[in-house]
């Protein structure tokens, strides 16, 4: 079939920092309708302000044709493509939240390039808050309070002696009966920014290079054990560990340098720049007050004074749900420039089409199965 596109858009951005730097938006995703239509698209957003994706796959089924056309078409756009193989044992879900971290140890990622963790179904709408002064700053965190608080609870494992950790959130109005607990800010995973040498010294860690095993047991070493599974469920306790685990350390760290700038006036604390917003009333989400009406007819008075008064846009978790499909075709629209937007377009109807394509033929192969079995039976 034909490709989305012969030639993807050549866009001009605002690339932050010196020019001898890439600037990374790091996303990873697991095979699957959530993820695969918005790769190319989340991949042509970041381009688009000039910032250049760093997408990790993990685990099994990137050999399917569909993802197979997804991966080439989100290559052509200038992303940086890292596989995670996840071998048994080890939870898909906790590498692919995880392995953001690690984009530093990836081929090709220098130590001066700029790493910023986002969501591969995020989109942004505009370029002013992902602007990082590099030299100003050693690192950026935009949302820095969109969570609450939580405190670690550590214990010590009966047999080993190990120290064990496990976090609780903690809302404002307890602070003041904790005063001798120790309290961390949970900073989002949208976004956290800062050079790769320094997501180096932040995490702290040995690794040849970026695998499953390797991120799994940072996981673990970090939380002192392995977890149970019904800890790591979207509801169990460990669901946040990303958020937590590089909230602690960013914050250790932080705390470290300035205690050392206290003690030795020629020591400098760590520079943290930290960027306010509001996810409430600045995303477009399809479960908020803010998100395309039912029935898209007029983008440009509909949806196009959203996008403009909006960061970014958090995309419907099922990106085939035909409702939604109006709707994401109207924000990237509003958004794209025009050469762009085209692209996108022809990106959308291959996709789908190829989607029907498979579609079709499983179908076709279920009748044929079916009929099989019905004939042996006579």
């Amino acid at each position: 079939g034909p490709e989305a596109d012969p030639d993807p858009p050549a866009l001009q951005g605002l690339p932050p920092g010196r020019p001898d730097r890439t600037f990374y938006a790091v996303i990873s995703a697991t095979f699957g309708a959530q993820y695969l239509f918005y790769l190319p698209l989340t991949t042509l957003f970041w381009k688009a302000w000039g910032i250049r994706t760093l997408l990790f796959t993990v685990g099994d089924r990137w050999d399917d044709p569909l993802a197979a056309f997804v991966l080439e078409q989100t290559r052509r756009l200038g992303a940086l493509v890292h596989h995670v193989a996840v071998p048994e044992g080890i939870p898909v879900a906790v590498v692919a939240q995880h392995v953001r971290f690690y984009g530093s140890w990836v081929p090709g990622v220098q130590p001066e390039d700029v790493l910023m963790t986002s969501d591969a179904d995020i989109w942004p709408l505009r370029p002013g808050p992902y602007r990082f002064n590099v030299s100003r700053w050693d690192m950026q965190l935009i949302d820095p309070f969109s969570f609450s608080f939580f405190r670690v609870i550590e214990t010590t494992h009966a047999t080993t002696g190990a120290k064990m950790k496990t976090f609780k959130s903690v809302h404002a109005r307890q602070r003041a009966s904790l005063k001798n607990s120790t309290i961390y800010p949970q900073y989002a995973m949208t976004n956290i920014a800062m050079p790769a040498h320094m997501w180096k010294k932040v995490l702290n860690t040995s690794m040849p290079r970026v695998t499953a095993g390797a991120v799994w047991n940072a996981f673990c070493g970090f939380l002192g054990r392995r977890p149970r599974e019904s800890e790591l469920w979207r509801t169990g306790v460990l669901w946040f560990m990303d958020q937590f685990m590089i909230s602690v350390k960013i914050n250790d760290l932080w705390f470290a340098s300035i205690r050392r700038e206290e003690q030795d006036r020629t020591a400098q604390a760590l520079r943290i720049s930290f960027v306010r917003r509001s996810t409430r009333r600045d995303r477009l989400h399809p479960k908020s007050d803010v998100w395309c009406p039912a029935q898209v007819r007029n983008p440009q008075t509909q949806v196009c004074r959203l996008v403009g008064q909006c960061t970014d846009a958090h995309m419907p978790r099922n990106a085939h749900d035909h409702k939604e499909r109006g709707c994401t075709m109207a924000i990237m629209q509003c958004a794209l420039p025009p050469a762009a937007f085209a692209w996108a377009r022809n990106f959308s109807a291959e996709y789908f089409r190829r989607l029907t394509t498979a579609s079709d033929r499983a179908m076709s192969a279920i009748s044929g199965l079916r009929a099989g079995l019905a004939s042996n039976r006579k």
